[in-house]
């Protein structure tokens, strides 16, 4: 295992337990672009750790043109950011997350996040959590419409910081984003799940530890 140099987080789920309003947003839009909702194995197989265009390819059951793509993107975040918007309690981050930053920074350790949200949901973070006191925009890679997946973003995102991935911990929550940080040859995968499914995150390929959040987290392997 390689020295670990920087830190690449995801963040709906991970930095921003959203899960929920996700879900209830894809809904509504499965709802309106094929007439049902998404069930749970969809939701698992077919939505968490992916990216929009992905995702609307799949309720439409064909590909889509980049035009395409963005417009049914930027429906399906305003019902999201509405959704987010209306229950203002559940604005807050991850237990943990903001004192493990300022740590960071503290230590001079890089930092940056790799989120498949497009652009208006990330003004929308910066705004509501002021992400950039700890992070500048160009360490927040986002679904641009380039990225094919994650792979992309977090590979992205390790340039930025100049950093082998090798030498980058990536924190996720998805089963999906796990899978592509491992395709990668990430330095270190963490995952962040809840305690009745912290076994099932154990045993995927490549995750040396599972927390349920950020004050579980051990800064002791930057000295490793």
């Amino acid at each position: 295992m390689k020295q670990i140099k920087g830190v690449i987080f995801d963040f709906n789920g991970t930095l921003f337990w959203d899960s929920l309003k996700h879900q209830e947003a894809w809904s509504i839009m499965a709802k309106r672009l094929r007439g049902t909702p998404l069930d749970d194995t969809e939701m698992a197989e077919h939505v968490h750790g992916q990216i929009n265009t992905q995702i609307i390819s799949y309720l439409l059951d064909h590909s889509i043109s980049d035009e395409e793509a963005k417009n049914y993107s930027r429906m399906k975040e305003e019902i999201y950011r509405m959704l987010c918007s209306k229950d203002p309690s559940f604005l807050h981050l991850a237990p943990g997350a903001e004192k493990l930053f300022d740590w960071l920074q503290k230590h001079d350790i890089p930092q940056s996040i790799a989120t498949a949200s497009i652009r208006e949901n990330v003004e929308f973070f910066k705004s509501v959590f002021q992400l950039n006191t700890w992070f500048d925009d160009e360490h927040i890679t986002y679904d641009d419409g380039v990225n094919k997946d994650k792979t992309d973003m977090f590979l992205k995102a390790a340039q930025i910081m100049q950093l082998p991935i090798e030498n980058c911990l990536i924190i996720e929550d998805s089963i999906s984003g796990i899978q592509f940080a491992n395709q990668i040859n990430a330095g270190m995968i963490i995952a962040l799940a809840p305690a009745d499914k912290a076994s099932i995150y154990q045993a995927l390929p490549g995750v040396i530890q599972v927390i349920q959040n950020f004050t579980d987290f051990d800064t002791s392997i930057f000295r490793r």
